[in-house]
């Protein structure tokens, strides 16, 4: 079983060194062409597919690569015809597996040194390493791929050294002895149990047998133990070569398909790098800091209760392509007065609507029917931080019409509660701008053309708001 499990933990290095040859491929030359990515993949797996296909072999009683083998790795497109001549010609294994590795190797380098010389210059130099080693940073790379072929070649032949172990001719033997005498033993101690001598008066020796039936149920149990025994013995013959077509032998079609799949994934990948920008449906958390001040410039801004129902209706409808009601921000949960978000539970005694009160006098201050004023966003980011008596919503909407002009809430003076610490998973705001803070009070920032993304920000912000936010229309 040692001899066993310490095949399959080479076996298993041999797919993690592919899978770490294709990382350093597509994170060092994922800018080059699709066929110089390949050309360095391929023959790495190449050198697997032709060390699993010599440890299988044409049969059981001989290792080597058939011509089937070969057409079966030309087939993957990992090989070519002109290098499976030069294979063929190696008269021994390690050759056959650890020359494609010196390919890879040379294509690594090549593809190092095209920074450095023009390309008529590139397949002569590719053989030295004396240009690498004037630049560490591209010797840095080159070491890593080195590193990755020398694990390779550690597994390949680990594996092939155990194979070739030669088994200790006399132990062979002397357990085969062994094991024939165990049963000799146990025969003859059945035979004992069902036989027995008795002695009669002039001293003359007979045999009497028992039941019969002792006898069948004898002959059962050392059927049973003779197939236990033997069956043992040959499991051990069959675990000490576990690459073939046996029960017991690796699923090599199966690694070599995982591994083949999981380097070309890698390197199909065509995915850019987003440097300062964010994509699509995601919000940086560590802006998150910016909030409060947002918060503060933002607190006078109105929202009309239509337009926001709207808004929400189409964004749970439409999803990503609803965009913001005018005055509102793409990043910021909103909190309406008399309303709560459904992440954070009311702090007012409502038990019902027969038990709400009613608002007080119209206050010429209050924003007029039909609006409502924004509070500070920053206490709906933070559910478990208790709100302020002053911003709880004790009281629900009036149901008779006010009466008077339409009026807009002035700019406040008091910037609300203190700054309230950041907490993981809030909604960030990102920074006023100056074109938001030139406004005066009473007017209506569009915080949509303050965004500095250059995508669209109405389908991610309309998405964002929806789900972060939970707001009861």
């Amino acid at each position: 079983y040692t001899r066993f499990y310490q095949l399959f933990g080479c076996c298993v290095g041999i797919g993690g060194c592919m899978a770490e040859w294709a990382y350093l491929v597509r994170t060092h030359f994922g800018n080059r062409s699709l066929d110089v990515r390949w050309n360095m993949m391929r023959v790495a797996l190449a050198a697997m597919q032709v060390h699993y296909s010599f440890l299988s072999g044409a049969d059981e009683l001989s290792k080597g690569i058939s011509p089937a083998d070969w057409a079966r790795i030309h087939k993957h497109q990992v090989i070519s015809p002109d290098e499976i001549r030069r294979l063929e010609d190696c008269h021994q294994h390690a050759s056959r597996f650890w020359l494609p590795m010196t390919w890879g190797l040379q294509e690594v380098k090549a593809g190092l040194l095209v920074k450095l010389r023009s390309r008529s210059h590139v397949g002569h130099d590719a053989l030295t390493a004396d240009d690498l080693l004037g630049d560490p940073g591209l010797m840095t790379v080159y070491s890593a791929f080195e590193s990755v072929a020398l694990n390779f070649r550690h597994f390949c032949s680990e594996t092939l050294e155990i194979m070739n172990m030669p088994v200790p001719y006399a132990y062979f033997h002397a357990t085969k002895l062994l094991l024939l005498s165990a049963l000799m033993i146990i025969s003859y101690s059945l035979i004992e149990e069902e036989v027995r001598f008795d002695i009669v008066e002039d001293d003359t020796p007979i045999f009497l047998r028992r039941d019969e039936w002792n006898l069948v149920i004898s002959l059962a149990v050392y059927v049973v133990i003779s197939g236990i025994m033997i069956g043992l013995h040959a499991i051990g013959v069959r675990m000490s070569d576990p690459f073939g077509d046996d029960d017991t032998d690796f699923d090599i079609e199966a690694m070599l398909s995982s591994a083949y799949n999981t380097c070309f994934e890698i390197l199909a990948d065509d995915r850019g790098t987003m440097v300062d920008d964010m994509p699509r449906g995601l919000i940086n958390p560590l802006r998150s800091k910016d909030s409060v001040h947002a918060a503060r410039r933002l607190s006078h801004a109105v929202i009309n209760d239509k337009e926001l129902k709207h808004f929400l209706e189409a964004a749970q409808e439409e999803g990503d392509e609803t965009e913001l009601p005018e005055g509102t921000t793409p990043t910021q949960p909103l909190l309406l007065s008399g309303h709560c978000s459904s992440d954070e539970p009311s702090h007012a005694e409502d038990t019902g609507p027969e038990k709400r009160e009613p608002f007080p006098p119209h206050n010429p201050a209050q924003p007029a029917p039909g609006t409502r004023e924004m509070e500070h966003p920053q206490l709906a980011l933070s559910p478990s931080v208790p709100r302020p008596a002053s911003s709880r919503p004790a009281t629900a909407r009036s149901s008779h019409p006010r009466t008077g002009p339409p009026r807009v809430a002035p700019h406040r003076t008091n910037a609300g509660p203190p700054s309230l610490p950041p907490r993981l998973g809030s909604m960030p705001t990102p920074a006023p701008t100056s074109s938001q803070s030139s406004r005066g009070p009473g007017t209506r920032p569009n915080l949509l053309a303050s965004s500095k993304s250059s995508r669209p920000a109405t389908g991610a912000a309309a998405h964002s708001i929806y789900d972060a936010g939970n707001i009861a229309a």
